[in-house]
């Protein structure tokens, strides 16, 4: 069976796991995470990060690599468009996530309110609302325009797509801690969010964590 190393919680985890069981590939977690990895974790993901992927085949690591891996070898449901403009646009969307949503839905946000007070430490909250005021408006506004050009529930063409699962995979982490975008400010995202959420497959995936997730704060 397949293997993900990681943690349900990381939204880059939930990204390959959301991947998965849209293609409908069976998958055993293992747990790893940062001060937590498996003996010769280092020898699979010499960044020491997660996701790492495993099969009969390949040890990869990170997110976006695995997700391409997993639209080549199983090519049903497709996650990266083959049409060139959808496909850019896609990849670009997961690369907004994978940078500016993991500093902004992520470090400055999930790692202070969530991470810090599990391991004893204070949320650094000064740090949070400049980053709630600043950057992570920045990134709304701008996903708000993205939102404004969807022709369907979807950021890009008519299906679900790794844009969606990197998105989302950073706002579901985002509201587990107390935020969510202003539908006032961000319509376009608002509604999108709305849309995609009632989807089977991030439905399921959000009940799936409900028995392990930190409660909303709202």
């Amino acid at each position: 069976m397949d293997i993900i190393y990681g943690a349900y919680l990381s939204p880059f985890v939930r990204k390959v796991v959301l991947a998965m069981e849209y293609k409908g590939i069976e998958f055993k977690m293992v747990n790893a995470a940062p001060g937590m990895f498996p003996e010769g974790y280092e020898l699979k993901h010499p960044l020491k990060k997660i996701p790492t992927f495993q099969d009969d085949e390949v040890t990869i690591p990170d997110s976006s690599v695995i997700c391409q891996y997993l639209d080549d070898k199983y090519p049903n449901n497709k996650i990266i468009p083959s049409d060139p403009v959808l496909k850019a646009k896609t990849l670009w969307l997961e690369e907004f996530s994978d940078s500016k949503l993991a500093e902004t839905c992520g470090g400055a946000l999930f790692f202070q309110r969530f991470m810090k007070p599990l391991f004893g430490k204070e949320s650094d909250e000064v740090m949070v609302e400049k980053n709630l005021a600043g950057p992570m408006k920045d990134a709304l506004r701008y996903l708000d325009s993205v939102c404004l050009e969807r022709k369907s529930s979807y950021l890009v063409g008519s299906s679900i797509s790794v844009a969606d699962m990197a998105v989302v995979s950073h706002f579901i982490n985002a509201k587990y801690v107390g935020y969510e975008p202003s539908a006032e400010e961000f319509p376009n995202f608002v509604t999108y969010m709305k849309d995609i959420c009632t989807t089977d497959l991030f439905s399921k995936r959000i009940l799936a964590e409900v028995k392990f997730a930190p409660k909303p704060k709202i």
